[in-house]
């Protein structure tokens, strides 16, 4: 749920309060204390719908009905779809207030469009269906994960960056983890993308780069992965991991 379809909902939800007079898809009544009262619990129902804490939930309530108030100091009398249009605006401008950053549900529609977002941002050495199940995955998973939507502070921008990263990673890391079988310009792209995030982001790079060296020269041919040798994969990918991590701490 966006803030604007909260804001929709709320619209609903004081129409439905029995103090509050409507006539003619109208919204009219006088602020008083029961009034003030059911605008406020209206304002905290619907916003704890949004991924907020209850710390921010009660924030931007009293922001909503202080800055309700003060623009409509005599109550409110105004269709219903101007009053829809002020909330939106009165709770846009609590969470700018508040330095939250707001990204609603993925719609499938908004879906479609994130997929051609992070197909047009990966490297140009992947095939285009490598790119599908790569954004596929990714869309997907940030879905899963975040089903209601997304608020964070401004401040913590770069660690949201940081997990959409891990995520774009943890899905190229699926895909080698299922075999590589053959090695070439799109396979060790993918290969050290799917695996810069195990390090430090000053020595990604040159792990990533080591990691694909020792695999190339232990499967030179790639390598497939199934239920008889999974566990031994596994094994092997972390011995090597460790190896280069090793290698890289040594280094720096």
């Amino acid at each position: 749920m966006t803030v604007k379809q909260v804001s929709i909902t709320l619209a609903i939800a004081l129409l439905c309060c029995s103090s509050i007079l409507t006539s003619a898809q109208n919204v009219k009544f006088k602020w008083n204390a029961e009034n003030e009262k059911k605008a406020l619990s209206a304002y905290t129902t619907q916003l704890r719908k949004l991924p907020l804490s209850e710390a921010q939930v009660k924030d931007l309530s009293h922001c909503s009905l202080t800055k309700v108030k003060a623009k409509y100091p005599n109550g409110i009398n105004m269709s219903e779809q101007q009053f829809m249009e002020v909330n939106d605006d009165i709770l846009f401008a609590c969470v700018q207030e508040a330095k939250l950053i707001v990204i609603p549900p993925i719609s499938n529609e908004l879906a479609l469009t994130l997929k051609n977002q992070v197909f047009e941002k990966l490297d140009q050495s992947i095939s285009e269906t490598t790119k599908l199940k790569l954004s596929d995955c990714f869309v997907s998973t940030v879905m899963a994960k975040y089903p209601k939507g997304v608020i964070f502070k401004e401040a913590d921008r770069n660690l949201f960056k940081e997990a959409m990263f891990l995520i774009s990673s943890n899905c190229a890391e699926q895909m080698s983890l299922a075999g590589i079988t053959e090695w070439n310009t799109e396979t060790e792209s993918l290969f050290k993308y799917g695996f810069t995030k195990d390090i430090a982001a000053n020595g990604a790079s040159a792990y990533a780069h080591c990691l694909l060296e020792k695999f190339k020269s232990k499967f030179p041919k790639g390598y497939v992965v199934n239920e008889k040798n999974k566990a031994a994969m596994n094994n092997t990918f972390e011995q090597l991991k460790l190896a280069c991590k090793d290698e890289i701490t040594t280094s720096n």
